[in-house]
């Protein structure tokens, strides 16, 4: 019998959780991963620790290439020119032809930047994978007079802190009045803004870029805002968050919007072509179209993508994908955040109940259903503390009651130093 041949075109989170979701459910598909990033899949999560000295970019390498060797997917470093939905095919620049059965579509994104003048100098750059923490060390391994970030997003803080840790003098233009504020409630962002603030960063709230100025070499010289404000700097980091790479749909009948439209099942329009990560725009099970570009949603397209082409390959029926509860984390500097469930940025004492140390840069905000008399708890916000992912997604899952939740909130405690020292003012000031 012939093997069914699967293509997945992009080696992040997703493309490689697929590939080895696939493997483990199939031991005799051909599996062929293409991507022109990097030959070998790495935590792009990673990338600020090589630029601030903490790691190698060797150490980010997920897996080497025995690895692949072993599972029997092969590699191909190369950049996709075309789809061929009809004749069943993958075109490559280098002149690569990939015949499939069953073709995955994973590119991830790039970062998005301002219809602004200036845009493209030298020296302006956004930050989403290899090539871009490339071009900042060769950018930064002259004399940078400043820095501007551009953005109030997580890529933004990151790339902030990256340049405070090489003593470059960065400002960091936000259009909202405090960093974060368009996802965060007014404590939240307030304690972050602190957090940035501390760190010597100019932080600019209700500022935005207006256009870039340069020199006769097409460098950039300086950053002008929306106050008509000149920043001179060698630098631009643009922030403003990233776009699919939807470019491989052009003429193939594969619908896009936002990003590859696909089904719960993750299969695009065309039979037997399925999308993840984010280049993906995914009906979720409760009908709402989402692009969702994080890390963890990724793997779980991911392997649940993997699963689904072994599935189709086997003649089963599909598996839906369900991102479950929300939840997420960054570092904010030294400022660790983590959220579940839903919390709102404009929750207030109606909807959620406020625990806050400013002192000790510790917050706690559990939300919950007002509208209940059990006041169900819904999501909680948690800054400078650690809890337990599985003890809050349960709280939520369960529609825990905000009383009960309050009372054993020590189970969600990660840290057994912390809870005992504030134990007591967090139950008072939740009560």
């Amino acid at each position: 019998m012939k093997k069914a041949r699967v293509v997945i075109i992009g080696n992040g989170i997703a493309g490689i959780t697929a590939a080895l979701s696939l493997r483990a459910a199939n031991s005799e598909a051909a599996i062929t991963v293409i991507s022109d990033e990097t030959e070998l899949f790495y935590s792009r999560t990673a990338l600020m620790y090589v630029y601030m000295r903490e790691l190698q970019f060797a150490d980010t390498v997920v897996h080497p290439r025995e690895f692949y060797k072993k599972k029997k997917i092969d590699l191909d470093f190369a950049t996709v020119k075309r789809i061929d939905c009809n004749a069943r095919r993958v075109e490559t620049a280098t002149q690569n032809i990939h015949e499939f059965d069953y073709l995955l579509i994973a590119p991830g994104s790039r970062p998005r930047l301002p219809q602004i003048a200036g845009v493209q100098l030298a020296g302006v750059q956004g930050l989403y994978g290899k090539e871009h923490l490339a071009n900042l060390e060769q950018l930064t391994a002259k004399p940078i007079r400043r820095a501007v970030v551009v953005g109030g997003g997580l890529i933004g803080v990151e790339l902030a802190e990256m340049l405070v840790s090489r003593k470059i003098p960065v400002t960091f233009l936000v259009r909202d009045d405090l960093y974060f504020r368009g996802v965060l409630p007014a404590a939240e962002a307030g304690l972050v803004t602190h957090e940035i603030l501390c760190h010597g960063v100019d932080l600019r709230l209700r500022t935005e870029l207006a256009s870039l100025g340069g020199n006769s070499e097409g460098q950039v010289t300086a950053a002008i805002t929306d106050k008509n404000e000149r920043i001179d700097c060698d630098l631009v980091g643009l922030t403003i968050g990233v776009e699919p790479r939807i470019e491989l749909a052009v003429r193939t009948p594969l619908k896009t919007s936002r990003g590859f439209l696909t089904d719960t099942f993750l299969e695009t329009n065309v039979p037997d072509i399925f999308a993840a990560g984010d280049a993906a725009e995914v009906t979720l099970p409760d009908g709402n179209v989402k692009v969702q570009q994080l890390w963890y949603t990724g793997r779980m397209q991911g392997r649940i993508a993997g699963q689904n082409l072994a599935r189709k390959i086997a003649g089963e029926p599909l598996l839906a994908y369900d991102p479950g509860i929300f939840f997420n984390s960054a570092k904010f500097f030294s400022l660790e955040y983590q959220t579940y469930g839903i919390v709102p940025p404009g929750a207030s004492e109606k909807d959620s109940i406020l625990w806050q140390n400013t002192d000790a840069q510790k917050l706690i905000r559990i939300a919950f259903d007002a509208s209940t008399p059990e006041r169900k708890v819904t999501g909680f916000n948690v800054l400078g503390i650690r809890y337990r992912h599985e003890v809050c997604e349960k709280w939520i899952r369960e529609k825990t009651p905000l009383q009960s939740v309050v009372a054993s909130l020590g189970d969600a405690n990660f840290d057994p130093e912390f809870y005992p020292q504030f134990e007591n003012e967090i139950k008072r000031q939740l009560a």
